[in-house]
């Protein structure tokens, strides 16, 4: 009977102390950001990419995009997302959906709002055709409304791939995951 009612308090206490947390903002945060698992190195890459989440839910990129050769026309976009019960179980994952764009090179380099406008707003800027350089992000932000994804919800982590070609020749691909997080109000003390 004493264990019972130390594990009934535990429990009233645990509850308790959660409930009395301090409340924050539902947000969308990217898990993981980078090159594709298993491809050669293609000649649009990510060097040293970091994402870090600020205080606001913001996601800020740094790093480089490295493009070793002029890429005259990139003809085609493919975008593959995967729906995963969580980011802690990728064995979960189930393919969700695919998107293809023809010609999306002018059409990624204007964004200037949307959810992956700060990957391409680098120093220097990218411009169509892609030239041979070495592309710098410093800071570039990523608003946590433009990661909301329509069906997204909690516990629900989506991996998604994209690939750039020139033809049948895959010459950038990227991998990432968003998963959806409470960012905690700091208490006052």
């Amino acid at each position: 009977m004493y264990k019972l009612a130390s594990l009934a308090f535990y429990c009233h206490f645990c509850l308790a102390f959660i409930g009395a947390a301090p409340k924050g903002h539902e947000t969308s945060i990217i898990r993981e950001f980078g090159p594709c698992d298993g491809l050669r190195k293609t000649p649009f890459h990510l060097e040293r990419i970091t994402a870090n989440v600020t205080g606001r839910g913001a996601t800020t990129f740094n790093g480089n995009i490295d493009v070793d050769e002029d890429l005259d026309h990139i003809s085609n976009m493919e975008i593959k997302v995967d729906k995963c019960s969580s980011y802690s179980d990728l064995g979960s994952c189930e393919y969700y959906s695919s998107y293809k764009f023809t010609d999306p090179c002018e059409t990624i380099m204007c964004l200037t709002e949307g959810p992956w406008a700060a990957i391409f707003h680098t120093k220097p800027p990218l411009t169509c055709p892609v030239k041979k350089g070495s592309y710098g992000l410093h800071q570039s932000s990523v608003k946590p409304s433009y990661l909301a994804l329509p069906n997204m919800s909690g516990n629900v982590y989506w991996k998604f791939s994209m690939k750039l070609l020139i033809g049948k020749r895959v010459v950038a691909c990227v991998k990432g995951g968003i998963e959806k997080a409470v960012i905690r109000s700091k208490s006052k003390t």
